[in-house]
């Protein structure tokens, strides 16, 4: 059997994951990326040149943007050292009883 088409599928999908856990901004940073990465290095060392160049592609793409957002870079934070004040009055409800007398 062909499996030619089905590592082009499982290597795109762990790359899309690769690249979306180095932009991830949640509790486990990098975490859940890491058994991705694994396929894709499997991919780079065992299923021939096309997949290791690609590879190396995504890590150079991927790396960066890592560094980037661990750095507080201006891509991830374009307005980071800029002043701004807030002043937030909040109202949950605002409830008026008027009482008449007879």
């Amino acid at each position: 059997m062909n499996f030619t088409g089905y590592k082009r599928i499982i290597f795109t999908v762990s790359c899309v994951f690769v690249y979306a856990g180095a932009v991830n901004y949640g509790v486990f940073d990098f975490i859940p990326a890491i058994p991705f990465l694994i396929v894709v290095l499997y991919a780079a060392c065992k299923w021939g040149k096309n997949y290791f160049f690609s590879t190396v592609a995504l890590l150079l793409l991927v790396i960066p943007l890592y560094l980037l957002k661990k750095n507080h870079g201006k891509l991830f934070h374009p307005k980071l050292g800029a002043k701004y004040t807030f002043s937030i009055d909040v109202c949950l409800f605002s409830l008026q009883i008027q009482l008449k007398l007879m």
